[in-house]
């Protein structure tokens, strides 16, 4: 497959990936007000038509998803997914250098969305731009999915993958992220939690009460709350909802076998939360890493009611919220979840809490003896020196259930992130040679799937 003279390639062409993706960098897109969108999409859309794709711009509620496609020698089909918008650079302060002002120090290119998500985007660019230095033709068609909301919940995506579903239909779907650890090793992502995000409201009263007079008589919002929340799980972080864990799917023979070949985590985890300890107690690697990321969870991410100002306020609060977010296992579906929730809190006694739905997502799965993860890991090999690691799921939620059930394209990773690539954060920033590292394991994905029998 030539795969010397194509790391040639990239090799003599990296400055120019570079600066191509400086360019994408530069340019603001931020889905949360709209800044920069439509030249970002004009900038994405141009780059693909001059290598050869057709290029679909299609309108939403929102901002536009970008579809692509250009034929290959084989009847095998690949689709990325990716995203053009990106968070916005606040706080400010904290950039060395300005958010949309790209600079490499150290190795390192920072900006805003250098990680998340548009070094993702220019990594595949660049891998059809090396295959097609090799070969006029591609060794297999090549899509793209490109959507401009993912930061604010790709509200529009369900719509464009139920309508193009057979158009997306493809051999595999290379999401839009992926990392590199500390040891070298790509990781594979075969799976994301789903997630079920809540808010908590309960009103007692039509005011706050003079703690002094109201303390003994007047319904306190906070203590109903604090009581509510207290009665969805224990103090050994079993959650309490009856029929919470009915219908998960267990890990499988092959799941644990690719588990027990993970570096140990116990002190990765303490060291990165900065803690003493974890809640799980003295559990091996394996049975860590299942129950923390395959495993569902009731989460507090914020509590409101009452006075919080400096000093003292003597009331009894008249209101209270809380944000829960329960992250689920495959099988468990977010409906069934919230209706259990609801019946669960009318049950205990708290019909006066009202429950506002923030978001849901499936669960999305990928089995881990699907033949293309091998297809994967030997290509990683071929560049990073090692097999990928494999992790069965993760622990966040996305929309990739949409590709591996609606358009029954099974979902995989591989990519150019790094333990310290600070997404979301300031200082976002990739390593250039993982960003190289990306393009050659990219070109090779697309090479090895022309021959998958």
């Amino acid at each position: 497959m030539n795969q010397n003279t194509l790391d040639k390639i990239i090799e003599n062409n990296s400055d120019q990936y570079i600066q191509e993706l400086v360019r994408y960098l530069r340019q603001p897109s931020l889905s949360v007000n709209g800044d920069g969108i439509e030249k970002m999409v004009e900038i994405v859309a141009e780059s693909l038509q001059t290598r050869g794709f057709s290029v679909e711009i299609i309108p939403t509620n929102h901002w536009p998803v970008i579809f692509a496609e250009r034929k290959g020698r084989s009847d095998r089909s690949i689709i990325f997914y990716n995203h053009y918008d990106v968070q916005p650079g606040d706080p400010l302060n904290l950039w060395v250098s300005p958010p949309f002002e790209p600079q490499i120090r150290d190795g390192r290119l920072f900006a805003r969305g250098a990680m998340d998500d548009k070094g993702h985007l220019i990594c595949r660019i660049a891998a059809i731009d090396s295959l097609l230095a090799l070969n006029d033709e591609l060794p297999c068609t090549i899509k793209f999915l490109i959507e401009g909301e993912e930061e604010i919940g790709s509200p529009d995506l369900p719509t464009v993958v139920e309508q193009y579903k057979d158009r997306i239909h493809s051999d595999l779907c290379l999401w839009e992220f992926g990392d590199v650890d500390e040891d070298g090793y790509s990781i594979q992502y075969l799976g994301y939690r789903g997630m079920l995000n809540i808010e908590l409201n309960i009103q007692t009263a039509s005011s706050d009460g003079h703690s002094g007079i109201w303390g003994n008589l007047m319904p306190n919002a906070a203590w109903r709350l604090v009581w509510a929340l207290a009665s969805l799980k224990d103090s050994n972080e079993k959650v309490l909802v009856p029929g919470f864990y009915d219908h998960i799917i267990p890990p499988s023979e092959s799941d644990i076998n690719y588990l027990k070949q993970l570096p140990p985590m116990r002190e990765k985890y303490i060291t990165t939360a900065g803690s003493n300890t974890l809640v799980t107690g003295d559990l091996d690697n394996a049975d860590l890493i299942i129950q923390s990321v395959m495993q569902p969870s009731c989460t507090i991410c914020g509590l409101t009611s009452g006075y919080q100002g400096e000093g003292a306020k003597t009331i009894v609060p008249c209101n209270a919220s809380a944000k829960v977010d329960f992250r689920l296992s495959p099988g468990q579906d977010a409906e069934d979840i919230l209706a259990k929730v609801r019946r669960h809190l009318d049950h205990n006694g708290f019909t006066d809490i009202s429950i506002k739905v923030l978001g849901k997502l499936s669960a999305s799965r990928t089995p881990s003896d699907h033949p293309l993860v091998k297809l994967l890991s030997s290509s990683a090999e071929d560049v990073y020196g090692k097999p990928q690691r494999v992790l069965p799921i993760c622990g966040g939620s996305g929309p990739a259930f949409l590709f591996d059930g609606i358009a029954e394209t099974p979902v995989f990773t591989a990519g150019i992130g790094n333990p310290q690539s600070a997404i979301h954060s300031p200082n976002e920033n990739i390593k250039i040679v993982d960003f190289v590292n990306g393009i050659r394991h990219t070109a090779r994905i697309c090479q090895l799937l022309e021959f998958f029998p």
